[in-house]
């Protein structure tokens, strides 16, 4: 990325979500702060706390789901 873009990357979402802290100490120091899985969870943030931006949780949604559902999705959460 960057070489594409002159940019440093600063967020990266895990392959299928797999993860573990080494990976996580390796990304910090190359400079990414905020990191994704692929767990179904609400996440929540703290100011001053950059460990929550790390391993934070995301939804599915597929093309053709209605915003009700979406709703209803993280309702259950």
């Amino acid at each position: 990325l960057r070489n594409a873009t002159g940019k440093e990357p600063i967020f990266f979402a895990y392959p299928y979500g797999w993860c573990d802290m080494r990976s996580e100490v390796i990304l910090r120091e190359a400079g990414v702060w905020c990191t994704f899985t692929t767990q179904e969870k609400t996440n929540v943030l703290v100011r001053g706390l950059p460990q929550s931006l790390r391993q934070l949780g995301r939804y599915n949604v597929p093309g053709d789901m209605t915003g009700e559902a979406l709703v209803a999705l993280l309702e259950k959460h």
